[in-house]
């Protein structure tokens, strides 16, 4: 499983299939090939259905970007 992958609950991945990042795999899924990044597949056997949003990886830049200790805090 890549980063900001997603497994609905009980589905089945099979042994040497892969999760791209930011893939989902809808609940009760079987997934028996690998899954392409971004992508939302779904079904059994699961099927590439669409495309998923990235604009999580601009929310996770901002979420570091705000949690980072400010510089000279630390010295404190």
């Amino acid at each position: 499983l890549a980063r900001h992958a997603i497994v609905g609950a009980g589905s089945v991945i099979l042994p040497g299939v892969t999760m791209g990042e930011g893939s989902a795999l809808g609940a009760m899924s079987l997934a028996t090939r690998p899954i392409e990044p971004w992508s939302i597949h779904c079904g059994s056997p699961a099927r590439r259905m669409a495309d998923r949003a990235r604009d999580l990886l601009d929310k996770e830049a901002l979420l570091v970007t705000l949690a980072a200790p400010a510089r000279g805090a630390a010295a404190m």
